[in-house]
């Protein structure tokens, strides 16, 4: 996978995810509207036939949009940890 990060203003980035699609993005959003000092996310699909996605993500000013990924991207690996665990303990 391949980010790039395009800033639109101070409290304002859209990130390019070569390689990815609803799958990663969807969930991305979803935790990104729950990260403190959001104020919206949301992303597009350029093409259907393009293999990747744009996340858009606007911040109030306390944090960064690239901070407010990496804060849900470390959530979704806490989230997604404990669900590997989860099922290796009652799935057998």
């Amino acid at each position: 996978m391949e980010i790039i990060e395009k800033i639109l203003n101070q409290n304002s980035s859209e990130f390019v995810f070569k390689g990815e699609d609803h799958t990663l993005a969807n969930i991305l959003c979803s935790e990104l509207r729950k990260v403190q000092g959001v104020l919206h996310s949301g992303y597009r699909i350029p093409h259907p036939l393009s293999n990747e996605v744009v996340v858009y993500v606007q911040t109030d000013g306390s944090i960064s949009p690239k901070q407010a990924v990496k804060m849900a991207s470390d959530k979704l690996v806490g989230a997604l940890s404990e669900l590997m665990n989860l099922v290796n303990t009652h799935v057998g």
